[in-house]
């Protein structure tokens, strides 16, 4: 799992450190923000994706507890996990934190491994988010990580974070739910690691031209079970594209139908905004048209 961090504090220097921690820990990080304060934080978390924020007590503006209160107070933000990294170790302050919804305190200097400790933790409280998935009437749960083989290569996924994604898949079938994860970027190692995870469907699957494989290629390294949802790039959904061009991308990956049912044409998030949204229905045409045995 590729893990967006926000580092939150008023230390370029410290924040640097937390950085290079996180390269030591093993953790496979997308991207890595940083904030001077809680309120530089806060406006972060609602422009970005962020899975886990690490953030300092002692800062000037907002400090790190008024930060965990307006974390936990915002129905949009709570779900997100902070932990608390501070030289605090005062009797009774990091239980007061957690009190207030910070899911962990470190206190530094720490070891990549103490940040490796409590990431795990994280993993333990988000499979008992994917039992409560499992318990829902849904009967299709979407994984929505951005894999992209670049950032997260098979070799490393299969180390790091392979044994959650088989368990979490694992307890999801056992519910009798199908799981598709998104792909979000490099296609070609990303479709057969999540496919040997156990997942049944790759989501936002976009081949080439924004791509780095074709329909064809993305069912040879798929096989002939795993489903392919997705289709056509975001770039050709733009007016400067031409018509015929978009037409195009969508015939060729119709054209998956002769090695069997098992794809989607899918606009979903591959719609970027100023889309021409009137290509929705050319693409839903082209599907009654063209996708029918």
């Amino acid at each position: 799992m590729a893990y967006n961090v926000l580092i939150v504090d008023d230390s370029p220097a410290m924040r640097s450190f937390v950085r290079r921690v996180l390269d030591l820990s093993g953790l496979t990080v997308g991207k890595c923000l940083e904030a001077g304060n809680g309120r530089e934080a806060l406006d972060l978390l609602r422009e970005e994706w962020v899975d886990v924020v690490l953030t300092d007590l002692n800062m000037p503006t907002m400090d790190g507890e008024q930060f965990v209160r307006c974390v936990e107070g915002d129905d949009s933000l709570r779900t997100i996990p902070v932990l608390v990294v501070s030289t605090d170790r005062t009797e009774g302050r990091a239980q007061q934190l957690l009190t207030l919804g910070a899911k962990g305190y470190v206190t530094k200097p720490f070891l990549p491994e103490t940040l490796r400790e409590v990431v795990d933790q994280i993993n333990d409280n988000n499979l008992k988010m994917i039992d409560l998935l499992a318990a829902s009437p849904a009967e299709i749960i979407i994984l929505g990580d951005n894999f992209s083989s670049d950032l997260q290569p098979p070799r490393f996924f299969g180390r790091w974070s392979r044994p959650f994604y088989a368990e979490a898949i694992r307890r999801l079938h056992a519910a009798g739910k199908y799981v598709a994860v998104h792909i979000d970027g490099r296609l070609r190692g990303a479709i057969g690691m999540i496919r040997d995870a156990g997942a049944d469907c790759g989501d936002a699957i976009t081949p080439a031209p924004m791509g780095d494989l074709t329909p064809s290629q993305c069912r040879e390294e798929g096989g002939p079970n795993f489903i392919l949802s997705g289709g056509v790039p975001p770039n050709l959904w733009l007016p400067e594209v031409p018509r015929e061009v978009f037409e195009q991308s969508v015939l060729e990956w119709l054209e998956l139908k002769r090695y069997g049912p098992r794809f989607i044409a899918n606009a979903g998030d591959q719609v970027p905004p100023h889309a021409v949204e009137e290509r929705v229905e050319i693409m839903r045409d082209l599907v009654e048209k063209h996708g029918r045995y």
